[in-house]
């Protein structure tokens, strides 16, 4: 039986909080009827949102409740509610909901399931505050990690066996390196892409306003940017997106398609062209061996 258990939430699943309550239910039964008592730690966007109303509401059950900015926290407060229970059976509840900018993490830390494929993330928070979107008042401002952070996290990832990154941030594309003001998102992205034995990145979500020309044209010439983009319409109508405040309108979306679009037509004539000079060099080599 687990010492602690750890309910990561998210406030954009349908039913999130219900969800949380019943789970929250559960432990409490569980400890009911078998005596047993982990450490129960709610984490993630509905800690956030919800905040000393799960303190309230699950009594007795969930002993940590950590927000989103001050998830690097968790194993410290976890630690501290296990050592108040060697003095007192049932310690009072602690809620941390506190901002930080510090968006660093210790290197190695990170424990990662896919034996190929390493989520690296980039920004954490969003100012855009789309009228639909929960995520800047449950995740906070924008705040960058340090190019220097990133670039190492991928070179640990690559020494473990990791062939690809996946870039992850709310608004990828809106990245600049608070520790080099010249790299904006293009920047960082030839960086990584300078990173020996990584052979494919990724990332995820761009925000259709954001892309210039020096991103598309960096998507066209870097080989080891995969040819997926991920680009979130959301609607089809101008009065939509509008109300929606997303700040692009249907046809400046359908122009940025199309520019990326011919972006990768670029792309595949040089991919054909550096095909062809590899046929050939290796017709050559063939030739001269049979010699």
């Amino acid at each position: 039986m687990p010492t602690c258990v750890v309910i990561n939430t998210c406030s954009v699943r349908e039913r999130a909080e219900e969800k949380l309550y019943t789970r929250l239910g559960e432990l409490r039964q569980m400890r009911i009827e078998h005596g047993h008592d982990p450490i129960v730690a709610v984490a993630g966007c509905v800690a956030q949102q919800e905040g000393d109303a799960i303190v309230k509401r699950s009594a007795g059950v969930a002993d940590v409740v950590v927000g989103t900015q001050a998830i690097r926290r968790l194993p410290m407060l976890v630690e501290a509610m296990a050592q108040d229970r060697q003095h007192r059976r049932r310690p009072a509840s602690v809620l941390d909901l506190s901002a930080c900018d510090d968006v660093t993490w210790p290197l190695g830390i990170t424990r990662r399931s896919d034996p190929v494929k390493a989520y690296v993330t980039i920004i954490e928070g969003c100012n855009e505050f789309c009228s639909f979107c929960v995520v800047p008042y449950t995740r906070g401002h924008e705040r960058m990690r340090p190019k220097a952070d990133i670039l190492a996290e991928v070179r640990d990832a690559v020494a473990t066996g990791h062939h690809e990154v996946q870039l992850l941030g709310q608004i990828v594309n809106h990245y600049e390196a608070p520790d080099d003001p010249r790299c904006d998102f293009t920047g960082l992205l030839e960086a990584i892409h300078g990173v020996d034995g990584l052979e494919r990145i990724r990332f995820a979500s761009p925000h259709p306003r954001h892309f210039d020309e020096r991103f598309l044209t960096a998507m066209a010439r870097l080989p080891k940017i995969c040819r997926h983009l991920h680009l979130p319409v959301q609607s089809g109508s101008t009065r939509v997106l509008a109300a929606m405040r997303r700040r692009y309108t249907r046809d400046r979306y359908l122009a940025l398609v199309d520019r990326i679009r011919d972006a990768a037509a670029g792309r595949r004539a040089v991919d054909r062209h550096d095909r062809r000079l590899s046929r050939r060099d290796a017709t050559r080599t063939s030739t001269r061996h049979c010699r």
